[in-house]
């Protein structure tokens, strides 16, 4: 039995810093490629977390792993890096295929021990633009943190 994302409203803008160092393309160029594209979809920003406390420490089979598990449970969506730690992915569908995209997300990436991912997204709306976009889904991973749970704003 999967279980779906806690469908809220935004409450905040908060966002992830990036490196200034990260040869990466602006994610608001990323974003404003998927919104060009039609139909639903929402942004979901999936991070790896400190666990109990304790820090998330830097490795490399650790990132790969985080990686390869993200692409693979995104398959079919695009996948992009949005800071250290963190993908953004590009779920297409109807907002209940979306919810239950990151409810399964949120359990199959939490399954192997010591892991903690943080989910949360935000739905494409009519007049949405990058940087709201990324603010809201930013907005709703800060409250997935908070709760403990997959959150999807609306």
């Amino acid at each position: 039995n999967v279980e779906k994302a806690k469908v809220v409203p935004p409450t905040s803008t908060l966002d992830v810093p990036i490196s200034d160092d990260t040869p990466l393309r602006p994610r608001r160029d990323i974003i404003a490629e998927e919104l060009d594209i039609d139909g639903p979809f929402a942004l979901a920003m999936l991070h790896l977390a400190e666990e109990e406390g304790a820090p998330v420490e830097p490795s490399e089979e650790r990132d790969a792993r985080f990686e390869a598990s993200v692409r693979e449970i995104a398959a079919g969506h695009r996948v992009e890096v949005f800071g250290e730690l963190q993908y953004g992915v590009f779920v297409r569908g109807s907002v209940d295929a979306i919810e239950a995209w990151i409810g399964a997300a949120h359990q199959a990436l939490n399954a192997p021990e010591g892991t903690r991912v943080i989910v949360g997204g935000a739905l494409r709306g009519e007049d949405t633009s990058p940087d709201l976009l990324r603010e809201d889904a930013t907005a709703a991973l800060e409250a997935a943190y908070r709760e403990g749970e997959p959150i999807l704003y609306s």
